[in-house]
């Protein structure tokens, strides 16, 4: 079993087992998807490309606002 399917092995075991996590992904700093736990519906590249926008702007936004190293971002929806 390569690295990668460990850790959607992991991912998915991490979903199914904890009440509050939905979907996982593991996205590196390019946007490419390294391992993913996310519903069937869900385009995984389309997910990486916005997440690794996202912490781009994370980042800047953290070292603007003068706060340090940028930590974490996290996405709550009313659903």
């Amino acid at each position: 079993m390569s690295r990668s399917e460990q850790i959607t092995k992991l991912l998915k075991n991490l979903s199914t087992t904890t009440p509050d996590i939905e979907a996982a992904a593991i996205v590196d700093n390019d946007g490419l998807m390294m391992a993913s736990a996310l519903p069937a519906d869900v385009e995984d590249d389309r997910v990486a490309a916005m997440s690794a926008a996202l912490l781009g702007m994370s980042d800047r936004i953290a070292r603007e606002l003068k706060r340090g190293s940028f930590s974490l971002v996290m996405i709550r929806g009313s659903q």
